[in-house]
């Protein structure tokens, strides 16, 4: 299970990034910082998804758990992490958005060697 997650991250990745396929961090960035309300909304939206999806992820395989985010998190304590990663890695902001959130939510909220998401 742990590999196909990982494929799946690099797939996101590795991307064409002229193709548009995915977002990039810088353009979650800019949809993060935004004034605009839409952009926002996005920017809340895509978080709360990718952290969504590594919640699943560790229900399924809780020994490979990605990261195990607190039940009680706000959408916008995940948009606020976002935003601090990809300001403090800017050397990274051209990979997939779904990856780097994969890293800034396994940074702020790692499981323990013997913790999986089901034991948040």
């Amino acid at each position: 299970m742990r590999k196909l997650i990982i494929v799946v991250l690099l797939a996101d990745t590795l991307s064409t990034p002229s193709l548009a396929i995915y977002t990039s961090g810088n353009e979650l960035l800019d949809s993060c910082t935004s004034v605009e309300t839409h952009n926002q909304f996005e920017c809340s939206g895509y978080v709360r998804a990718i952290a969504d999806a590594f919640e699943i992820f560790g229900y399924i395989s809780p020994e490979n758990a990605i990261t195990c985010i607190p039940t009680r998190v706000t959408v916008g304590q995940l948009r606020d992490v976002a935003v601090r990663y990809l300001r403090s890695n800017p050397e990274r902001r051209h990979f997939g958005a779904a990856f780097l959130l994969h890293r800034a939510f396994g940074e702020a909220w790692p499981c323990d060697s013997d913790q999986g998401a089901k034991k948040r």
